[in-house]
């Protein structure tokens, strides 16, 4: 793994900004827009040694694509209304649990070489709310001292009995390991109802915005995030309502959490599109997650046509509580028709 710089700006005690797709694609959309509002500057990459993996249950499987490699990115902005500088991290992909801390030491490496005043980074959590509940975002930090920090922003700190977050999240990973370098670390938590882990979640994102705006001392234009919100509140609604027809949202919370301590969820990241063609928001699988019973129809219909794939399925029966409804389906694959 290679961490290749272009240039190297002269940066005034710069902040570092990092996000990774996650759930709700709260903080991953928050930094993508804001760098694109700054108009911030690409100056370096990590270059993995390794490919992307796709996660099946324990296995992991390797994608048939040699060629492709996952981009991290680094970009830079001077802030000439402050003394701070800030420098964006964005990484296409979280990286596999088994490379996080490889990928995270080179993003601090950079962090230290220009020596970083604080870093801040930003996820989802699922909790169980509902989409028109006013935002809740709630902070974590890596050191005792940071703590006054974000209560003067009116933050309150997480506790874990209120969200549940992916065990192997790379933003908050990359929070634990710059304690282990004495970095001092931010993160902000965006609260996300169950029924829309796969959506992006503007509305999120704005809020988590609205904070790092006044962090790092500077103003953003925030209306192309209201557009998107706008957009796909339709979406949002619709899978909420095909939620509803299938478990309540406290039990859907408890069995995502389930399914995330073995590691087993889906983040959602936005895509080129929404920047530049909004109406094909609804036709872009990064934003549009089928229903359950879209999802468990296809699924069903893959073990017709491979049974080695009947785990995957059991696990999505398990993880929506429908097990026992599709239980006798579910079995009828595998009895002997005369």
């Amino acid at each position: 793994m290679l961490t290749q710089l272009y240039e190297e700006p002269d940066l005034r005690e710069p902040y570092l900004l990092a996000a990774y797709p996650n759930i709700g694609g709260v903080g991953i959309l928050a930094v993508e827009y804001l760098k694109r509002e700054l108009n911030a500057k690409n100056f370096g990459i990590i270059k993995p040694d390794f490919h992307p993996t796709e996660i099946s249950g324990r296995k992991i499987i390797e994608l048939q694509k040699p060629e492709y490699k996952i981009p991290y990115e680094f970009y830079y902005w001077k802030n000439e209304r402050a003394y701070n500088d800030l420098i964006i991290f964005i990484g296409k992909e979280q990286p596999h649990f088994s490379k996080n801390y490889e990928v995270t030491s080179h993003i601090l490496d950079v962090a230290k070489d220009f020596r970083v005043k604080r870093i801040y980074t930003s996820t989802g959590a699922i909790a169980p709310i509902h989409h028109h509940q006013k935002p809740k975002i709630l902070a974590r930090v890596n050191d005792p001292s940071q703590i006054d920090y974000v209560k003067n922003f009116g933050l309150k700190l997480s506790t874990k009995l209120e969200y549940t977050v992916n065990k192997d999240d790379a933003n908050l990973f990359l929070l634990g390991a710059a304690k282990e370098r004495n970095m001092k670390g931010v993160c902000l938590l965006g609260m996300v109802p169950p029924y829309a882990i796969d959506l992006v979640n503007p509305k999120v994102s704005k809020a988590v915005l609205k904070i790092l705006t006044k962090m790092l001392y500077f103003e953003a234009d925030l209306t192309g995030i209201d557009e998107l919100n706008r957009r796909i509140q339709p979406i949002m609604e619709e899978s909420y309502e095909d939620a509803k027809e299938v478990v309540e949202i406290t039990q859907m919370t408890r069995k995502l959490a389930e399914a995330m301590s073995t590691g087993f969820i889906t983040y959602a990241r936005p895509s080129e599109s929404m920047y530049s063609d909004l109406e094909r928001m609804k036709k872009d699988s990064s934003y549009r997650i089928k229903s359950p019973k879209e999802r468990i129809e296809e699924l069903f219909k893959e073990v017709e046509r491979d049974k080695s794939k009947a785990s995957k399925l059991k696990m999505e029966l398990d993880r929506l509580g429908l097990f026992p409804q599709y239980e006798d389906r579910f079995l009828d694959l595998f009895r002997k028709r005369n």
